[in-house]
This record gives C-alpha cells, sequence and structure tokens, in this order.
C-alpha cells in the first residue's frame, strides 16, 4: 500500500493542510492499534483555530483521538489542545494550561456517532471571546466558553492519537481524510463553503 502524505502551507491564516492518500478509499487508514501521523517541525499552534476532519470509525468501543498537540510534562502538567471521541458520552475538547482535565476548560457535547458512516468534524476556538465551537457534518451542534490553552513552540501536531502522561494513547480505529488546521476561528458559512 503506498501512502502519499502531502503538507501544504497556503498562508497564515491556513497554516497545515494534511491530506494522506493511499490504495484504500485514499484516505489515511488507522487500526487503532499504536498507528498514527506525527507532524515534527509543524508549525506553532495560535490561540484560535480551526481543526476539521472528515472521519469514519471502524470500531466505537474504545476513545479515539482526532486532531492533537497536547502534551505532558514530568511534573504532571498538561499543555495544549485535545479533540476526541469518548464512547457513551460524545465529543470533547480541551484546553490545558498547566492544569489536567475538568468541566471548566473542557467541551462536550453528547453525540454516538455510528459504525462505517462519514461525518466531517469540525471546532474552533476564538480567543477574543473564548467560544469553543463543535460542528458536525456542517451544522453547529454545541458552544461554550473556555479559557485558552497554552502551547509550547516544541508542540508535535499528531493525527489518530493523544499524547499522555504514559506515551501516545486513545489510537483512533478508522479512517481520516481531509484532515486540515487553521490558524483562525472559520465562520459557520465559510465552513460549510470549504469544508462540507
Amino acid at each position: 500500500m503506498v501512502r502519499i502524505i502531502k503538507i501544504l502551507i497556503v498562508s497564515c491564516m491556513l497554516y497545515t493542510f494534511i491530506q494522506a492518500q493511499t490504495s484504500s478509499n485514499k484516505a489515511l487508514v488507522l487500526d487503532g492499534n499504536n498507528n498514527f501521523l506525527k507532524i515534527a517541525d509543524s508549525v506553532g499552534v495560535t490561540p484560535s483555530y480551526t481543526r476539521s476532519i472528515w472521519v469514519k470509525f471502524n470500531a466505537l468501543d474504545t476513545t479515539s483521538a482526532f486532531i492533537d498537540n497536547y502534551y505532558y510534562l514530568d511534573s504532571g502538567q498538561y499543555y495544549g489542545v485535545a479533540w476526541r471521541y469518548y464512547p457513551g458520552v460524545g465529543m470533547q475538547i480541551a484546553h490545558c494550561a498547566g492544569g489536567g482535565w475538568g468541566t471548566d476548560n473542557s467541551h462536550t457535547y453528547s453525540w454516538t456517532p455510528q459504525i462505517d458512516q462519514w461525518y466531517n468534524l469540525t471546532i474552533t476556538y476564538n480567543s477574543s471571546d473564548s467560544l469553543s465551537k463543535i460542528y458536525i457534518d456542517g451544522i453547529l451542534a454545541s458552544s461554550k466558553q473556555i479559557p485558552p490553552a497554552s502551547f509550547s513552540d516544541s508542540t508535535i501536531l499528531k493525527i489518530g492519537t493523544e499524547n499522555q502522561s504514559v506515551g501516545n494513547t486513545h489510537f483512533l480505529n478508522g479512517i481520516i481524510d481531509e484532515a486540515a488546521v487553521w490558524a483562525t476561528a472559520l465562520d459557520s458559512s465559510t465552513i460549510n463553503d470549504w469544508l462540507y
């Protein structure tokens, strides 16, 4: 199976666009067993952002990470943004700035996806009003104010896993296509025009 991974830096607004191609469905196929895409030396993360993927789950029995730049320090502190699906809970975004998870710094939306169905998932965060938004198939599903995350210039962007104190965890078992990250919070009309 041949995989071609393209990283295109278009502008400061659209700073990372990832398109993975394989011979199967021209997408990144992940089996939930210690495989993921790591983008070393990626452009630094910004306070406002949009992250978007097309995803099709092969299994829903374990926590699955989407696009992550969440990292753990040996001192027990977490930094960055984690975006994942929790079975029985739904989709969750967490902003960490030295602490751990909590209701004050996370945004959870109750959602139960189906296996073998494509979804367009998009999250935005606007640092000027601290508003986090979750879109499913181009429709605003939830919004919540949460504080901004703290980042390091060395934060590595990962697709299909999350960095925890024990190493990479929460491997996605499914297919990801058209993963994209913008350095701004796109509005709903742009999300519908560009992504869905």
